[in-house]
């Protein structure tokens, strides 16, 4: 059987698809697995805090609220109860990404500005997305950075930022 010039080239053109889905599956198997930061700098401690929210780390993101934050859950448990019960106000869904963008200090405190971004899917080929920006408020606190207010963010949890919490 002997083989023409127009199937050495749909040969070859199968072959190349192969080797780029190949390629593509090492590059993603490649990427490395998120981490946590330093917490030395502000930029680091906000991703962490949103890190741990994702990771259900429950115990690593309740350090990072300040003990002046007015409303804060008084144990970590009632602090997973309320991320729990308004999970897509956190931005827990798989459909979402966050971004810390830039920083800007105030006085005594730090605000970082984060784009949290969700991602829709109606159909094979209808998606679409939306973008919220939400400024975090830091301050340093016996040498490590903490949340002191959250704008926005907390909007369904603004019981945070008041003297009774969220009984």
């Amino acid at each position: 059987m002997k083989i023409g010039s127009t199937d050495k080239l749909l040969i070859g053109i199968v072959i190349g698809v192969i080797v780029l889905i190949a390629v593509a599956f090492v590059v993603v198997l490649m990427q490395p697995k998120p981490t946590y930061k330093s917490d030395d700098t502000v930029e680091g401690a906000m991703h962490n805090y949103l890190f741990a929210l994702t990771q259900d780390d429950w115990a690593r993101a309740y350090t990072y609220l300040g003990s002046r934050l007015r409303g804060r859950p008084i144990t970590q448990e009632d602090f997973k109860n309320q991320i729990q019960n308004r999970g897509y106000n956190f931005g827990r869904e798989d459909t979402s990404t966050w971004q810390v963008g830039g920083t800007r200090a105030v006085g005594n405190h730090t605000s970082v500005t984060v784009t949290r971004t969700v991602f829709y899917s109606n159909s094979l080929f209808g998606s679409s997305q939306s973008q919220q920006s939400h400024d975090f408020t830091w301050r340093q606190e016996q040498g490590a950075w903490k949340i002191v207010s959250a704008d926005s963010y907390w909007f369904w949890m603004e019981c945070w930022e008041q003297a009774k919490g969220c009984n």
